[in-house]
């Protein structure tokens, strides 16, 4: 599909999701002049077709792709054989895509600025940021080609950052004057299935925070807030591959109880939806007894892994719904402990525990632990077909 038929270009968002008809072109660096790439770290980078891995991936897989502290492992879901993939410069950044992921890369940065990617060839370093977009980085969001990944500048400044995965470049796109932004950091969670935009939310290691879905026009630098999200916090969602649908859970607004931070919600809970051809935001469920929070996208769209939880209780129970809010036949074996955070082909189940730390995998109705650890949780960082 070209970029032009993608709803979530400028275009589609003013027809569709009903954003202003007046979008500003802002510049994207101090000083309203276009931006322009920098050079990636002059620390010597191999290719991506030469990996500094100590092993290819020649199982069946899927594998799935995680971080210890500094160190890399894939495991194959096929076999439960893992493969350490080696050791990166620093500690790989935790937040991950909303999107499900095309299974042919896992690409993310380290806190400290270098980014790594992952193929069945084994992990590759492509490159540093340059010292002078940031020092602090999170967020891994890779473009629907596989060519590029969107990064958040924490720290000293907010600003996105873009790295091309073939080359290594990094483009920074700062924040204009005439731009729509938070007080937060941007973390990017998404992309427009043409690569035209990125979708972000305000990163606040918080209870309160901003709200609202920005989008950031990655060739010129525009960014808007997303229209009907002005109000609504969005943190734990699923955006479809194709970067026209997502989804997400919410509650409506009541007075706190002692002791409760805010902002605190109550029933009823709806299961909501933002969509190419909606305006606005639309309603797919609506119920009393417990909280959806929508937790993984199937890779074709067709499948919503929804938790819910009733307000008072510490069960969790797993739902699958269909893009339309339709309940689906539920997938065995998700123990109500486990938090699901992928859903891969198959309907094979990533889940984690947080007592012990643990990245489960769930499949054929029986569940196998992948990692455990204790002190500190293992960082899931994608999957590969």
């Amino acid at each position: 599909m070209s970029e032009r038929k993608s709803i979530w270009n400028i275009v589609g968002l003013v027809l569709t999701l009903g954003l202003s008809a007046v979008v500003a072109i802002v510049a994207v660096t101090r000083g309203d002049h276009a931006a322009a790439p920098l050079e990636a770290s002059p620390t010597p980078t191999p290719t991506p077709s030469g990996s500094s891995s100590p092993g290819a991936l020649g199982g069946a897989g899927p594998y799935v792709v995680y971080a210890k502290k500094s160190d890399v492992f894939a495991y194959d879901v096929a076999s439960g054989s893992t493969v350490s993939l080696g050791s990166v410069e620093g500690t790989p950044a935790a937040e991950r895509s909303r999107q499900p992921g095309s299974g042919k890369i896992v690409a993310f940065p380290t806190h400290e600025g270098s980014v790594w990617s992952v193929k069945r060839g084994g992990m590759t370093r492509v490159g540093g940021i340059p010292s002078g977009a940031g020092d602090r980085f999170e967020g891994a969001a890779v473009s629907a080609d596989d060519r590029r990944i969107a990064i958040g500048v924490l720290a000293p400044d907010p600003a996105t950052v873009i790295v091309d995965l073939q080359s290594g470049r990094s483009t920074v796109v700062e924040r204009s004057r005439r731009g729509g932004y938070p007080p937060e950091p941007l973390l990017p969670v998404a992309w427009s299935l043409g690569g035209g935009l990125i979708y972000q939310i305000p990163y606040c290691q918080c209870a309160a925070g901003t709200s609202g879905l920005f989008s950031l026009d990655a060739n010129n630098g525009a960014s808007v807030i997303v229209t009907g999200t002005r109000s609504t916090k969005l943190f734990t969602f699923a955006v479809a591959s194709s970067g026209q649908s997502l989804f997400y859970g919410a509650g409506s607004s009541r007075r706190c109880d002692a002791g409760e931070a805010e902002p605190c919600t109550g029933p009823p809970f709806f299961l909501r939806r933002i969509a190419s051809g909606q305006r606005g935001v639309e309603t797919l469920r609506r119920a009393s007894d417990a909280s959806f929070t929508v937790r993984a996208i199937s890779q074709n769209g067709d499948l919503l892994l929804v938790t819910r939880l009733e307000r008072g209780s510490s069960m969790m129970r797993t739902e699958v719904y269909g893009p339309n809010g339709e309940r689906r036949p539920p997938i065995r074996g998700i123990p109500d402990r486990v938090t699901p955070i992928a859903l891969l082909p198959r309907d094979v189940v990533i889940g984690s525990t947080s007592t012990p730390f643990t990245i489960v995998v769930v499949r054929g109705g029986s569940q196998e632990t992948i990692v455990q650890t204790e002190d500190g949780a293992p960082i899931y960082l994608g999957w590969l077909s």
